[in-house]
Parts: C-alpha cells; sequence; structure tokens
C-alpha cells in the first residue's frame, strides 16, 4: 500500500530560492511504497522545468503535497546520491570507503532514508546522464547514484538565503551520456522491426524490470531503455516483447508520458542501430553450391539401377547436402568470429577485462566451469539442491547474498527424490520455490555432440545461470574416466554448455576415489576452473575449495545436516569453527536470549534485522554479538528471512546446536 510523504513547510518558497540562483524546478510526488519510496513527476519536466516565480507559485498552489525537482541538464547540476543501509553491500559511505573516494565539499544535505546529496556543478559542453550504483575501476558502488543529464533529484534542503557554494564535480562521478548528432536516422516503428522475436533472456529481463510497476524514476527509465536499445542492436531475443511490457508498465504509472519513453528509446536506437541481419553466403560459398548441384547423386527418380541402388543413392545425395550445409555453417561461423589478430589483448586491454563476478560469493564464479566431488553419499546432491534453490529464490545460500537466476538441474540419476528435498528446502527458509528451477530428469550424454548442442540451446533460450550435472558417472556413459581424451570431452562439453549464455556457470557433481581425491584422469582438475570438495562423516562435513582458478582456494566452511519439522527430508546448514575454546559455549546462552527477546516482541509481526539488533543491544549485547546471535538463528532455520523481516523458522526440533553461526566472513562487516 502506498501513501504520500509531506513535503517540508514553505515548500513553495524553497522551490523560488532555488529557481532564484537559475535551478530549473518543478513539482514532483514522494510516496512511500512498503520500506521504497517512489517519486512521480507531476508535469513533464524536460520540457517545462521552471525558474519563473509566477509558475513556480501556480504549481505549488495546485499541489500543495508536491516536493521540489530539480532538472540537473537544465540546471547544469550534477548530484552525487549516497544511500544507507544496513546491507553493506548497498551502503553508499562503505562503497566509497571501499574504493578510496571521498565526496569533495560543496552544498549537501540529508536526504529522506538518512543519506545525503552532494550537489556539484556540471562541465559544460559535455553530455551526461543517470548513474545506478556508480562504477569505479570497473566495479559497481551499491548505494552510490549519479543525478545527472536529463534526470532530476529531489531537494530536502532548506530555501537558499545567498547563491550557494557548488564546487565542479569530479571526474570520477560523470557518467557519460550519448551525444544527440546519433550515427543511425531511424523511425522508432522501423528500429522495432529489425528486432529478434522470441522469449526474453536473462539480460533482457533484467533491463525491462527496472522499469517498475509501482512507478519509475526518469534516471531509470533512461537506463532502461539505453539498455533495451543496445541489447536490440545486438539482436537478442525478446527486446521487442520487452520493450512493449515495459513502456505498458511506466505509463501505466505514468499517464501521459509514453512520447517521453519513446523519445528515449528511439534516441538510443539511433545510437546502437538496428539489429544485425543474417550474414549472407559468399560468392565462393555460392560457387560451391552451385558445384554441388552436378556432384551429387540424382534423386531416386532419375538414377538407373535396381531399387537398392536408388536408395543409395537418395542416401549418398542427402548425405552430400547435409556435409555441405555444415560446411557453409561453419564458413559462416567463421565470418562472424573475430580474426586471431582481432582478439589479441594488450596490457590496457588486460587491465580494462571485467572482473570476475560472484555467483556465489566465496564459492562459486560466473563463467565457471566447476565441479564437486565427495564420496558416495557425502551431502553432494544435498549441497547442490541448495545451490539451486538459492539461485532460484534469491534467498542468501548459508548467509550470502546471491543475485536471483534461473537453474537447469540435470538429474541423471532420476528426479523421484527432489521434490521432498524442495518442500524442505522451502519450509526451512519459508520461500516458495514458484519458478527459476528447471529440472530434467534423465541422463544426458557429454560425449554426444548433438545431446550437448541442444542443452546449450537450452541454456541460451532460457537465460540460465547455473547447469547443475548429478552426476558425472551417469553423465559420461561409454567415456573411460582414467582416460585424458574422454574426460577432455567432458570438459569441452561442459564448456560449450557454460558458453552458451553469458554468465553461466556449470557444476558437475562426481565421486571421489578411494585415496579421498577426485576421482578418474588429472584431465578433469586441470580442465575445471572450481573445484569444490566435501570430506569428513557424520553430520558435520567440510567444504574446501580445492581449486580455484581466478581467486584464493581453501576451506569454505563447515555444514551440517538438519531435519526439518514437517517433511521427510533434511537440509544443510552453516555449522562456525570456533578458534577459542569455550566460544560456542559462550555464545549458547545469548542465542537463546535472542530468541526469547524475539517472541515477545515480534512472535506476531515480524522483525527487520535492524529492529531485532536494536532491542538486543538494548537488552545489554554488544552490537557484534547481536548480530552474531541473528546470524546464528537464522542459519539453523530456527527464524527465517522473508523479504527484509525475519519470523519463527521450522527447523530441527528443540534447541540446536550452539556452533550453528552465521558464516562470519560475510557477517562481521554487518556487525561493524
Amino acid at each position: 500500500m502506498t501513501r504520500k510523504l509531506a513535503p517540508r513547510e514553505n515548500v513553495a518558497a524553497i522551490a523560488a530560492s532555488l529557481a532564484r540562483y537559475g535551478w530549473k524546478v518543478f513539482p514532483v510526488l514522494v510516496e512511500l511504497d512498503g520500506e521504497k519510496r517512489r517519486k512521480k513527476p507531476l508535469v513533464r519536466f524536460t520540457e517545462v522545468a521552471s525558474d519563473d516565480p509566477s509558475t513556480i507559485f501556480e504549481w505549488w498552489q495546485a499541489n500543495p503535497d508536491a516536493f521540489v525537482g530539480v532538472y540537473t541538464r537544465g540546471s547544469g547540476l550534477v548530484t552525487l546520491d549516497v544511500d544507507l543501509s544496513d546491507d553493506p553491500t548497498k551502503d553508499g559511505p562503505t562503497s566509497l570507503r571501499a574504493h578510496g573516494l571521498t565526496a569533495p565539499e560543496t552544498l549537501s544535505y540529508p536526504t529522506l532514508g538518512g543519506g545525503r546529496h552532494h550537489v556539484y556543478a556540471a562541465p559544460a559542453g559535455r553530455v551526461l546522464t543517470v548513474g545506478q550504483n556508480l562504477a569505479h575501476d570497473g566495479e559497481k558502488m551499491g548505494g552510490v547514484d549519479i543525478r545527472s543529464g536529463n534526470g532530476y533529484f529531489v531537494y530536502y534542503g532548506d530555501a537558499l538565503t545567498e547563491e550557494p557554494s557548488i564546487a565542479p564535480a569530479p571526474e570520477w562521478v560523470l557518467v557519460d551520456g550519448r551525444a544527440h548528432d546519433a550515427t543511425h536516422d531511424l523511425a522508432l516503428a522501423d528500429w522495432v522491426a529489425t528486432l529478434t522475436p522470441g522469449k526474453p533472456g536473462k539480460r533482457v529481463r533484467k533491463a525491462a524490470s527496472l522499469i517498475h510497476e509501482h512507478g519509475t524514476s526518469h534516471g531509470t527509465m533512461l537506463e532502461a531503455t539505453r539498455l533495451l536499445a543496445q541489447l536490440g542492436s545486438e539482436g537478442r531475443v525478446g527486446v521487442g516483447e520487452a520493450v512493449a511490457q515495459a513502456r505498458e508498465t511506466y505509463t501505466k504509472f505514468h499517464p501521459g508520458y509514453a512520447a517521453d519513453f519513446d523519445s528515449a528509446l528511439l534516441t538510443s536506437a539511433n545510437y546502437w542501430g538496428p539489429a544485425p541481419t543474417f550474414i549472407p553466403f559468399t560468392k565462393a560459398e555460392l560457387k560451391a553450391a552451385r558445384k554441388l548441384k552436378h556432384d551429387v547423386a540424382p534423386p531416386a527418380s532419375e538414377a538407373e539401377g535396381t531399387p537398392e541402388e536408388r536408395r543409395i543413392a537418395d542416401e549418398v545425395a542427402r548425405l552430400s547436402i547435409r556435409a555441405e550445409a555444415e560446411r557453409q555453417f561453419k564458413a559462416l561461423q567463421r565470418q562472424d568470429r573475430p580474426s586471431f589478430a582481432d582478439r589479441l589483448l594488450s596490457r590496457g586491454d588486460l587491465a580494462a577485462l571485467p572482473k570476475p563476478e560472484p555467483l556465489v560469493p566465496g564459492v562459486l564464479s560466473r563463467n565457471s566451469t566447476a565441479m564437486l566431488v565427495a564420496p558416495p553419499a557425502g551431502f553432494k546432491s544435498l549441497l547442490a539442491q541448495g545451490f539451486a534453490y538459492s539461485i532460484a529464490t534469491g534467498h542468501p545460500w548459508l548467509g550470502r547474498e546471491v543475485e536471483q537466476g534461473r537453474v537447469l538441474y540435470i538429474a541423471a540419476e532420476g528426479a523421484s527424490g527432489l521434490d521432498r528435498r524442495f518442500q524442505a528446502l522451502e519450509a526451512a527458509w519459508r520461500e516458495p520455490l514458484k519458478e527459476g528451477l528447471f529440472v530434467y530428469p534423465d541422463p544426458v550424454d557429454l560425449g554426444n555432440p548433438a545431446e550437448v548442442a541442444e542443452v546449450a540451446a537450452v541454456v541460451a533460450g532460457l537465460g540460465i545461470d547455473l547447469v547443475i550435472g548429478d552426476t558425472l558417472n551417469r553423465l559420461a556413459p561409454g567415456l573411460e574416466e582414467n582416460s585424458a581424451t574422454s574426460m577432455g570431452l567432458v570438459v569441452s562439453a561442459a564448456d560449450s554448455i557454460r558458453k552458451a549464455h553469458e554468465g553461466c556457470s556449470i557444476l558437475l557433481l562426481h565421486h571421489t576415489g578411494h585415496n579421498g581425491n577426485l576421482r578418474g584422469s588429472t584431465a578433469l582438475l586441470a580442465g575445471m576452473d572450481q573445484v569444490l570438495q566435501l570430506s569428513g562423516d557424520g553430520d558435520v562435513r567440510t567444504l574446501e575449495l580445492v581449486k580455484n582458478k581466478d581467486g584464493e582456494a581453501g576451506k569454505v566452511m563447515d555444514v551440517k545436516l538438519s531435519p526439518v519439522d514437517g517433511t521427510e527430508s533434511v537440509i544443510l546448514h552453516y555449522a562456525a569453527s570456533f578458534g577459542a575454546a569455550g566460544e560456542a559455549e559462550q555464545m549458547a546462552p545469548r542465542v537463546e536470549q535472542a530468541l526469547g527477546i524475539f517472541r515477545a516482541a515480534f512472535l506476531s509481526t515480524g522483525a527487520t534485522r535492524s529492529e531485532w539488533a536494536f532491542l538486543l543491544q538494548e537488552s545489554g549485547l554488544s552490537k557484534g554479538v547481536a548480530y552474531k546471535a541473528i546470524g546464528a538463528l537464522a542459519n539453523s532455520g530456527r527464524v527465517v528471512l522473508s523479504g527484509s523481516r525475519f519470523s519463527i523458522g521450522h527447523v530441527g526440533s528443540g534447541s540446536p546446536p550452539t556452533d550453528e553461526l552465521l558464516d562470519p566472513q560475510f557477517t562481521q562487516r554487518k556487525a561493524s
């Protein structure tokens, strides 16, 4: 449910004071939707934002509940928006400190959410645009946004009684836009006609999802249309469908702004250009095709000889045509692929390559061919199913934040027990698995190029982020495990599937040998980007990264088997190992104290992490211990995080072990 937020008193006077110094202002509503603020301009500010006192008076006389919006391009301004958040990955000050950046002194004021706006002068003649989670040194900074170019910001400060001291914008806050002298001259309908139809992939869906059904800022709309135009020009499938949906969503909340959406899309479309068309045959290929017409055997109706000879002639003709089609297809692939010389990288090019991105932080990377090994009945499938659940729902994996995506689970050993496993995960973490998981209940032969190509096509079409193959023994029938050649084929097939979709990783499950190491040829270990291993016995196992091509190897964590009340299955959760003797025993009463306070204060309403931690600190716990106790309860399943609020969970029966704490590597920053 949304509700309007009330601006400060004398807001019209504040707007007039800004206009006195040349700022182009306009009225904008600010509404609260849950914990999110939605902003809705009441005029087409890129056309009518004004510094005229009479216009300003009329606007606020008609809209007394409106806040003051400032059109950045018209005012010659750039605003650095630094947000505050309990989540360090979304906390602006934390992001700036991590990159060694400090906002130069200038006009600034606090925002409604406790963050801060820093207002700078835009450089003359430079085309700028907006930026969310500003990138610096190739990495995005959560909680750091830029309002510039055709964007706007809401002014929450005091009325200006004198000309403000506004510093020039530092280079790192400038987000370059697209010049208006576009490289193409297309009508919007003509550009849309070039788009590739079909079901949108992940990148297209992600760009369209920036347009929110409850309202989208103008700056976010500009970013969404820019991304959609770029993806369309690359020939990505489903951009036309995504554009239509995004436009409908945007104009539903902002009626009368369809022309703004279309204008922004057309500007970007003319910059990026139309989608590519099919690459034509070369003259040499056409000549070869004409020659083929004379070389192949005649059809059976024209061939002489016995019926068997005619059948043979037909088969020869068919195979000859197929061979020529394959040759021409490979020629097209070569033509579409950059040459060896074009792919050479300089030292500067290496520095500009994107940094590895996590799929599951500290465990699995994106664009990774990985393997998980353990003895038979060694929790491999349980661990992989936990990965699948977290990525498909976006629920943190044992305290580690993951981005929601899509998972293809190849259940080569059968899918009969999977429903119980995922029921347990849904019950434990209180997050239904509605979509995002696709299960194939039979083996796939990684030694068969046709089957590998079919899987790769599905990965590309569905926009899969993680492929899980359970287990390698069933995925490589007839291939010799100890043969470097056979296992090289497996690695090559896994790479082909992974590369079908940008950002996808593949995780193959495999058994260890009698010596406790990965079973089979060393070509498997050599061909993997990452190798995870589960070792130990009993209910607690140790998860290690024994190989990590682009990062540190070593122990990840201990995991523990736990039953889930109301289900017939179990899950794995984090089991901490302690450096100091007695630490687990010292934490036990504090964990119980935290649960008791939750039951007393939040049993019916639930609580955010901050609300709960505040009460724990009021009861005498330090901030660090409070967050650690909350983490212990969350990872043991005794409480469950749904959205931003905790509620009582259903994992286990009775009191859980005292060592069930949130992974400290990823939570100590929340306590600081």
